[in-house]
Order: structure tokens, then C-alpha cells, then sequence
């Protein structure tokens, strides 16, 4: 063989909705996917995509071409993941067929972005992007932004910032202290577009399927997890409390509120890790390194605690204490973290010196 159709689904809405995996190869194996596609979702893009490469394909069949046919797609979790998954099936398919060039068939710019990983294994001969023509009337544009905002893709980037900025701005109006609202928006979206770029947001959807599969199993785990939301929501109270009547700089307002929620938060953070590590157990019968990050999240704590501290006790509008006072206690913060980190590493090799840390 020496030319390869390529049909790309980087998200995997193929293996999700119909249950097959990935790399489909032939024309006969894909039109039944095409098929179970069609079925499981009709209005799915990549089964237009799916139809198109199949077309190609019987297209440069009539013309004579040596030609094969190939869907392959990466995970729903887009990125790294996903992108890792196409590189090896592209490896595999190049390799096993001995292939000189792609065309590359998709439903969108979405699955072109893997275009520089193909094209750094095989020579890409052109790119079809398969779209469909939606009618010209307000029924339809209607219809595809309520179709738009129920796809959990779309509704997960759009929706949650702006669930955010109303939470934000609605907890600074009913503490009265509007002015902190744009900060607070500002700090937010901040937050939000580093976890998108990093893709924490994997972490977080994986947490929430721990809650629920903890529930839905009865594990105490589920308890756990409870618990330490209710921390979490205990210490963000606290915090706000705090800074209702404190007046100074946006600056020693932020640290008064790390200063009074800090160990909520720390106590908090600690639950979810023994409610991860009594998940993982159970899960795999034995325990990872998570046994040694309750000390991390106490050293973090620390650490905290020592710089709000310190920064709060130099406030002139504070009290009388001198420079030398708060040194001393952001030096005894920093030692203290030192401490309770050494101690996690070493009971990390401990415990795997004894067997009680397996992967």
C-alpha cells in the first residue's frame, strides 16, 4: 500500500458512541461503524466525516489507485492523552502497510491540529474537511445553539466561567464589598485559563467521578469526600467573615482571609486525600505515593499561614508588633514546612522499604 485515507477523530466521539476501537481499517469496517454511528447519534459530525473519506476512497478505487482505508481517534480527553493515542496508531498503520502519504479527512479544525503529528511520520497529500450545509433561517441557527449548548464539551467551556464570575460577584455583594468583586472576577478567570492550559480540569472531572462511584458503591470514602466539602465551604465562610469589616489594602484583605481559612482548608484538603487513597486501595489493593500528601498539604498550610501571618502582623493598622516579630514568625512558618516535608519523603521510603508502597 501507498497511500492511506486518514479519517481523524481526535475526541473520540467514535469509541464513546458506538463502542468500537480504534484503528478501523477497510472499507467494509468502516462503513459498519459509519452505520453504528448513525444509529447511536445521527446528528454526529463525524459520521459525515466517516461517509467523505469512504467516498475518497471509492473514488481513487475507480481511478485505479492503491489505496486503504484507515478511521483512527485519540480520547476524550483532548490533548496530551488523545494526542498520544494518534501518534501511536499512526506508527502502527504506517509501519504494518508501509505507507508513503495520507490524505487526511475530518469534520472540523478541531482534528487538524494533530496535522503536525502525521505529517512528521508520512507526507500529507491534502486535507478534506467534511462539513455539513445547514439551511439559512432563524429555526435552524436556533436549533444549532440549542445543540451547541448541550454537547458537555461546549457547555463545560462556556458555562462554568460564567457560573464563576456570578459566584464571585454575588458573594462580594452579599458580603457588601462590591469593590472586590473585579478582583476576585479578575483572580477567577485567571485560574480558570491556567487549569484549562495545564488541563486540570481532568483532575477535577476525575475527582467528581470519585464521589460519585463512591456513593453509588456505598464505599465510606463518600463520607470522607463529604466531609471535607463541608471543610472547604466551612473555611470559605470563615474567610469571608474575616474581611467584612477590615479596611486596608486588597493585599492584607487576601491574607486575612488565608490567615482564618487556611486550616479549614488544609483539614479539608486532607479528607479528599485519605477519601482518594481509601478509593485507590479498594480499587487496586494496595496503596501509592498519595499515602504521603497529607504531609504536603500540611506543609503547604504552613507555609501560608506563616506568609499571611507575616504580612498581617507588619500592618501598621494592625498593631504594635515590630518587623522582628512577624520575621519570626514567617522563619519558624518556613522551618516548619521544611520539617513536615522531610518527614513525608521520609516515611515515603519507609513505607516502600516495607512493602506498604506498591505501584
Amino acid at each position: 500500500m501507498s497511500v492511506a485515507i486518514l479519517c481523524v477523530d481526535r475526541d473520540d466521539d467514535i469509541g464513546i458512541k458506538t463502542g468500537i476501537k480504534t484503528p478501523v481499517i477497510g472499507r467494509e469496517d468502516n462503513l459498519i461503524l459509519a452505520e453504528r454511528l448513525g444509529l447511536a447519534d445521527p446528528e454526529e459530525s463525524d459520521l459525515n466525516a466517516l461517509y467523505g473519506a469512504i467516498k475518497i476512497y471509492d473514488d481513487l478505487v475507480a481511478d485505479g489507485k492503491d489505496v486503504i482505508l484507515v478511521t483512527i481517534a485519540g480520547d476524550q480527553n483532548v490533548g496530551y492523552r488523545s494526542d498520544e493515542k494518534i501518534k501511536s496508531q499512526v506508527d502502527r498503520i504506517i509501519q504494518k502497510y508501509n505507507i508513503e502519504s495520507v490524505i487526511l479527512v475530518s469534520d472540523g479544525a478541531e482534528d487538524e491540529f494533530i496535522l503536525p503529528i502525521i505529517e512528521s511520520r508520512v507526507k500529507v497529500d491534502y486535507i478534506q474537511r467534511v462539513i455539513v450545509r445547514q439551511t439559512k433561517n432563524i429555526e435552524s441557527a436556533y436549533y444549532i445553539l440549542k445543540k451547541l449548548f448541550r454537547d458537555p464539551k461546549v457547555t463545560k467551556r462556556v458555562f462554568v466561567p460564567i457560573g464563576l464570575i456570578l459566584l464571585v460577584y454575588g458573594i462580594s455583594l452579599f458580603v457588601g464589598r462590591q469593590e472586590l468583586a473585579f478582583g476576585g472576577v479578575i483572580c477567577v478567570l485567571a485560574i480558570y485559563i491556567i487549569s484549562i492550559s495545564y488541563g486540570w480540569g481532568v483532575y477535577f472531572e476525575s475527582f467528581g467521578r470519585s464521589i460519585s462511584d463512591s456513593l453509588l458503591e456505598g464505599r465510606a470514602s463518600f463520607v470522607i469526600y463529604i466531609l471535607g466539602i463541608i471543610l472547604f465551604i466551612i473555611g470559605l465562610i470563615q474567610g469571608v467573615i474575616s474581611t467584612i469589616d477590615i479596611s486596608g489594602s486588597t493585599l492584607f484583605i487576601i491574607m486575612m482571609f488565608i490567615n482564618s481559612s487556611i486550616w479549614w482548608f488544609v483539614v479539608g484538603a486532607i479528607s479528599f486525600i485519605i477519601g482518594s487513597i481509601l478509593d485507590y486501595y479498594f480499587k487496586e489493593g494496595k496503596f501509592g505515593r498519595k499515602l504521603v500528601f497529607p504531609f504536603f498539604a500540611l506543609a503547604i498550610g504552613i507555609i501560608l499561614w506563616g506568609m499571611s501571618r507575616y504580612i498581617i502582623l507588619l500592618d501598621e493598622n494592625y498593631g504594635s508588633y515590630t518587623e522582628p516579630t512577624a520575621l519570626k514568625v514567617l522563619v519558624l512558618s518556613i522551618i516548619g514546612c521544611l520539617l513536615v516535608s522531610i518527614l513525608g519523603i521520609r516515611l515515603s521510603f519507609w513505607l516502600e522499604s516495607r512493602g506498604i508502597i506498591r505501584y
